[in-house]
């Protein structure tokens, strides 16, 4: 699978997600340094729809303060 699918989880820029894998590769080794690339792949979709849930709770709440 490509890596450009992981580009919005490190800045959006094209080739963002290649770079941050080697540097994760180069710091950890090849094994640990997948393992970390991912596991901040996963934080940043939890942390963008954590986001999205307040959001939605903030919404809500406005809505429910006019009565509607």
């Amino acid at each position: 699978m490509p890596l450009s699918r992981y580009d919005t989880a490190f800045g959006g820029k094209k080739g963002s997600a290649g770079k941050a894998k080697r540097a994760m590769a180069k710091q950890y080794g090849a094994k640990k340094g997948e393992s970390v690339f991912y596991a901040s792949v996963n934080k940043a979709k939890k942390k963008r729809h954590s986001a999205g849930q307040e959001d939605m709770v903030r919404q809500f709440m406005k809505r429910r303060r006019r009565g509607g």
